[in-house]
């Protein structure tokens, strides 16, 4: 269950509870929609750090284990961040869950 929103929607976690499928936690700022507009971070290692235990805390309380990480590549991100994320992509491994790149021409 691939959902681009983080698992925002109580509905949608409500389905992935049910059907205990695999999930993607995609990381991104703000809406699909906007989500392109004014991108910004103080830090983005940090912010993202933060961003995914938070949504683990919370897939993991719906009895969500198998999870991967998916860090949004072009998705509220600038040039630069896709740049850094690809460069030290080994960040996210102290997660201990599988990474997820969907790489292509997204701000590249």
């Amino acid at each position: 269950l691939n959902d681009v929103s983080g698992f925002n929607s109580a509905e949608m976690l409500e389905v992935a509870k049910d059907y205990k499928p695999t999930c993607i936690l995609m990381h991104a700022q703000k809406t699909p929609k906007d989500m392109q507009e004014n991108v910004f971070y103080h830090n983005l290692f940090d912010e993202m750090d933060r961003f995914f235990k938070e949504k683990l805390e919370v897939l993991e309380k719906y009895a969500l284990q198998d999870i991967i990480l998916d860090i949004g590549f072009g998705f509220a991100k600038l040039k630069e961040h896709n740049l850094a994320l690809i460069k030290h992509l080994s960040h996210f491994l102290k997660f201990k869950k599988p990474l997820l790149v969907g790489a292509s021409r997204k701000n590249t």
